[in-house]
């Protein structure tokens, strides 16, 4: 679930590309982003406020789109004409 639908905000085509990159996340690591367990640690006055961990042992290329398909903020995920280019 998108950060924005935790806490309420405006959904749009910026949850779908995140919901991508949590799925991106878990076939590249076998487990997810997140484990679901402490929603309230998402939360805070200011919004959502954990970042996905760190990936290891996956191609430069494939981390940084994952990790930017990750942010917190909508307006800040890649979209669907850099995505496409960033996989070549």
């Amino acid at each position: 679930m998108a950060p924005e639908q935790i806490t309420g905000g405006r959904l749009g085509p910026e949850s779908d590309w995140y919901g991508l990159g949590a799925l991106l996340y878990e076939v590249l690591t076998g487990s997810p982003p997140f484990d679901g367990r402490c929603s309230r640690c998402w939360r805070r006055s200011s919004g959502v406020t954990r970042r996905a961990p760190e990936l290891a042992a996956v191609p430069a290329d494939l981390d940084s789109l994952c990790l930017a398909l990750l942010l917190r903020t909508p307006q800040d995920r890649p979209r669907g004409e850099e995505i496409l280019a960033r996989l070549g």
